[in-house]
């Protein structure tokens, strides 16, 4: 049973990567010892006042940079609305807990297995021993307790999560006070029968608020509260905070202070900024704090600042609770990480201990990213120079990939994503890449000549891999994956992977020329040798993909973000197709008309049922999942959309099992996705249904090969779902012996393009300047979500 909702957060000290970055990317190493848990000295006294607790550990938290997450429209309104300071300590009998909570509101009517839906206090124990210690799952020994606060006249009530059993002798008391509540817990250490209490013993353990107030009405678990923001702690003991037993608290210049002194520094610098670093203590610890020394060290272990700051009384809610603040002028430096380290100090300037906190910037390249956006004339570049304009909407489309990963807080993805744009960002400032510590980024210097028409895409959710492609126009025609300086070019014909291959190995900008050869090699081995025919008066061929997903359901980037990437991949048209949502879809394409891109953003909808799944579009309405096939089929037609069978050798059903070995027969539908492994045998049977080719991209990126040409007289949704209605469509897939699958006559026209080469390339310049002639760039990066800046 899920007791804390949560995502994920950032704690750099418990990040690693296996990303080989320069040292500014890497995160510095934080040698900590346990936290010291001292024996408490008198009586413990459950009566909710805290007069005996004077030799505990303090942990204070009540700081910004502690909050797990607000879920909106909570909004936290300092410590006095939410905060609280944790005293730690044991004794012979067991272990001793405390809280003095700051809260202005304090209610809870949920039941006892709910009580974290509102106010709580939550404790996450673990006297566990040998292999199972800080180990998930949960076992004997390993406890989650709820505890409800002290409301009107009813006492504190704990209770245990019912996966976790119960706790014979445990007990809880608390009182009100003017600014929130207290709470003290004693737990016997017969609830830890293999735990030997005895000073040097470790034993693990970690804390929770959970705040909600009347204004939230209907909200579960507004705003939750941990030590640096830590997640998952219902669930994963490996969070906790690990402690060691001694019998009083140590001070001096080699103790690590641990979770007594609270940096609230964010984890993350989304700006270039100067930011206030402010480190908190309480309990004895602060009674003794007169000044602490704040130093800040870069990636290469360069001190970038220093200085001495006296300490204040914070509140009158923690009795003793101290603060020193700090202004760090982030601006001044480079991106990368640096660590923040403090010496905690008495009145005569004798140390007391030290505490460390890495933190991550990236606001220099992503604000300048967004301050080359403003200050340039996308407009008139798209009319001088069409392809150069295409790589600013890749710079576009990694800003908005950077937006979400800073919403889900995902570290490893912001600094792959941070890299890449800085990379992009100093090739359009300066036309070229002249430091030495890109690493695979480096990579995006083979795209400094726009007219060659080379893209370069780094996967996400995997190790640092990227995957260039060569383009003729809207269309793909070969790519190379590159991964720990390895190169492999992703192509059965062995003409075209070695030229893929060497261009790409050498690590320099690619010539337009070299690019157009690539196109001639894929031409001379696979074009027929016969007479090729001209594209009908009124028609044109549109290369472009019609699976695609955004955050809307389960894909990583936003509708913005992933129309931004089909632009900078070339393409003429884009279908956002969502699971059983269509959402998403409106959004882009409403926000790419008010912005002034003209480019055929095709609203669909994965149909996704438990027996197979379907793409349709252009839609004006969901088709629910819920209909049987042909109601499906009937939904979509009767909106003028196609409806197509997604990757149906895939889904393993009743239905499909018996369905693929006769294509699309009996089914109404309009088109087969992907190469069916019976294409020879259909087409030479005049079987072979309609095919599209598309990347089902989930990453971000379009660094899957396939796509789907048509022969229509613009790209717009209608008229591609009319092309393909028809048979006027031809799947493009580098992983088949033809590279071209449809009708000989569709095939046929789509190679005589590509022999030709020069008609798709101006075609695309000309569609560049019809879509970007009125595009407002950083405007629709402003309007998109997520919005934080």
């Amino acid at each position: 049973m899920k007791f804390v909702m949560s995502t994920l957060t950032i704690v750099i000290m418990l990040f690693s990567t296996a990303l080989a970055a320069p040292d500014r990317w890497t995160p510095p190493v934080v040698q900590t010892a346990p936290a010291q848990l001292p024996r408490l000295t008198q009586p413990l006294v459950m009566d909710g006042v805290l007069g005996e607790w004077e030799s505990a550990a303090c942990v204070p938290l009540h700081c910004r940079s502690y909050i797990l997450y607000s879920r909106d429209p909570h909004k936290w309104n300092g410590p006095a609305d939410a905060g609280f300071e944790v005293f730690c300590a044991w004794n012979d009998r067991g272990l001793c807990l405390a809280a003095v909570v700051a809260d202005d509101d304090v209610r809870n009517n949920r039941p006892g297995k709910d009580y974290w839906q509102q106010d709580c206090v939550e404790f996450f124990l673990d006297g566990r021993v040998g292999e199972k210690f800080m180990q998930p799952p949960y076992s004997r020994g390993a406890y989650q307790i709820l505890i409800r606060p002290p409301m009107g006249k009813q006492p504190p009530n704990a209770v245990l999560n019912p996966r976790d059993g119960m706790i014979n002798g445990l007990r809880v008391a608390g009182k009100r006070t003017s600014t929130g509540y207290t709470i003290e817990l004693f737990v016997p250490w017969s609830a830890f029968p293999e735990f030997l209490p005895k000073v040097g013993s470790r034993f693990a353990f970690s804390f929770a608020i959970d705040d909600y107030d009347k204004r939230d009405d209907s909200l579960v678990q507004p705003l939750v509260m941990s030590y640096r923001a830590t997640d998952n702690l219902w669930q994963y003991p490996q969070n906790f905070i690990m402690w060691e037993l001694t019998d009083v608290l140590k001070t001096g210049v080699e103790i690590d202070l641990g979770p007594q002194v609270a940096v609230d520094v964010p984890a993350l610098f989304t700006d270039n900024k100067p930011i206030i670093i402010s480190l908190e203590t309480g309990g004895m610890l602060a009674k003794r704090t007169a000044s602490v020394l704040i130093t800040a060290t870069d990636g290469s272990g360069k001190k970038v600042f220093e200085r001495t700051v006296r300490a204040s009384s914070l509140s009158t809610t923690w009795r003793f609770a101290k603060s020193a603040r700090v202004e760090f002028p982030l601006s001044a430096k480079t991106d990368g990480y640096y660590l923040i380290s403090a010496i905690v100090k008495d009145a005569q300037g004798n140390p007391l201990g030290t505490v460390a906190r890495p933190c991550l910037c990236i606001g220099n390249t992503l604000q300048g990213a967004l301050e080359l956006v403003r200050k340039t004339d996308l407009r008139q570049i798209s009319q001088t120079e069409p392809f150069k304009a295409v790589q600013y909407l890749g710079l576009g489309a990694r800003i908005e990939q950077i937006k979400r990963w800073v919403e889900k807080q995902n570290i490893l993805q912001i600094i792959r994503e941070t890299r890449d744009l800085e990379a992009r960002l100093d090739l359009l400032q300066d036309g070229k890449l002249d430091r030495s510590d890109y690493g695979i980024y480096d990579l995006i210097a083979l795209t400094a000549d726009p007219e060659a028409q080379v893209v370069v895409e780094y996967l996400n959710l995997s190790a640092a891999e990227a995957i260039v492609t060569f383009y003729c126009g809207a269309i793909p025609v070969a790519s190379a994956r590159v991964s720990n300086d390895k190169v492999d070019a992703l192509t059965s014909v062995e003409s075209v992977a070695e030229k893929v291959k060497a261009l790409v190995s050498a690590r320099k900008p690619i010539k337009p020329a070299d690019a157009d050869a690539v196109r001639q090699a894929l031409v001379e081995a696979l074009a027929p040798k016969t007479a090729l025919p001209d594209v009908p008066p009124g028609l044109d061929l549109y290369c472009g993909d019609l699976h695609v997903h955004s955050f809307y359901s389960d894909g990583i980037n936003s509708p913005v973000g992933m129309a931004l990437q089909a632009m900078y991949c070339y393409m003429d048209f884009m279908a956002l197709t969502d699971h059983n949502r269509i959402d998403g879809a409106q959004l882009g394409q409403k926000l790419f008309s008010q912005y002034g891109f003209a480019f055929p953003y095709i609203i669909g909808e994965e149909i996704t049922t438990s027996w197979a799944h379907f793409n349709a579009y252009p839609l004006k309405e969901v088709v629910s999942s819920e209909l049987p096939l042909y109601e499906i089929v009937k939904a979509a037609h009767v909106q003028g959309a196609v409806i197509q069978w997604n990757h149906p050798e895939a889904v393993k059903s009743e239905w499909a099992n018996s369905q693929v070995p006769k294509g699309l027969a009996g089914t109404a539908l309009d088109a087969w996705e992907h190469i069916p492994s019976a294409h020879d045998e259909w087409k030479r049977a005049g079987k072979l249904p309609v095919l599209t080719g598309t990347t089902d991209t989930h990453d971000g990126t379009f660094s899957n090969f396939e796509r789907t040409v048509v022969l229509a007289p613009t790209a717009e949704g209608d008229d591609v779902a009319e092309a393909i209605r028809y048979g006027r469509a031809v799947a493009v897939n580098r992983n088949g012996p033809y590279f071209l699958y449809g009708s000989d006559e569709m095939t046929s026209l789509v190679w005589s393009a590509l022999a030709e080469g020069q008609g798709l390339r101006m075609a695309k310049a000309d569609r560049i300047r019809k879509a970007l002639a009125s595009a407002n760039l950083s405007g629709i990066i402003a309007a998109s979500r997520p919005k934080w800046w």
